[in-house]
């Protein structure tokens, strides 16, 4: 029988306000992980970071979105918020932050990235007091959306057992605000029975062999 996808839960997850250590750069911000054997599908429709620059920086800003074959550890672990809450999420997908509050102390997520998927540059103007970042998109402030190297409302990037994806900000010399949010399906595969007419059709062929 062909197999199909049921949503089993849907919502989003954000991390706190994280402020960047003007003596550190390459910094990982976010992490999602679909932990092995888990029974569900990750199915990310939307990743988003937000960053307010508070000077200039040594490095030109980067924000990258890697995949992750082995589980992070450290950082916060973040409360996923669903859309109904009568749905709930599994406890093996697991979201981790850079810090436990707004402007926290750093807990540091530690994670080997694999591939890149994404990568934006911040578009800057200089000026006396450090930089003015102009809109990426007309609808967001200072937004930058991530994973546009597909179009995640059609075609999600999608999370299998042992996979995860890593949020890394690229930066040094400056005091920045970073924050995220993602929205998350999750979904589970299930066995779809054959229409009725494939049903009488192979009867009939096994009645005239």
């Amino acid at each position: 029988m062909p197999t199909a996808r049921a949503p089993s839960y849907k919502g989003t997850v954000a991390t706190f306000r994280f402020v960047e250590n003007p003596a550190t750069a390459n910094r990982n911000l976010f992490s999602l992980f679909n932990a092995a054997g888990s029974s569900v599908l990750v199915a990310i429709r939307d990743l988003r970071v937000f960053w307010e620059f508070a000077g200039a920086s040594g490095t030109v800003r980067t924000a990258i979105v890697s995949r992750l074959a082995t589980a992070p550890t450290g950082g916060t672990t973040l409360t996923k918020v669903p859309f109904d809450t009568a749905l709930s999420s599994s406890a093996n997908v697991v979201a981790l932050g850079a810090c436990a509050s707004d402007d926290g102390a750093e807990t540091d997520i530690v994670a080997t990235a694999t591939t890149t998927g994404a990568r934006v540059l911040a578009q800057r103007d200089t000026s006396a007091i450090g930089e003015m970042v102009f809109l990426h998109e007309p609808d967001q402030f200072t937004a930058y959306r991530l994973g546009t190297l597909a179009d995640t409302v059609q075609e999600p990037i999608v999370l299998r057992a042992g996979e995860g994806v890593l949020v890394t900000i690229i930066e040094s010399g400056s005091t920045s605000l970073y924050s995220l949010v993602v929205c998350m399906f999750e979904e589970f595969l299930y066995r779809r029975p054959a229409p009725v007419r494939s049903i009488l059709q192979a009867v009939q062929r096994a009645a005239v062999i």
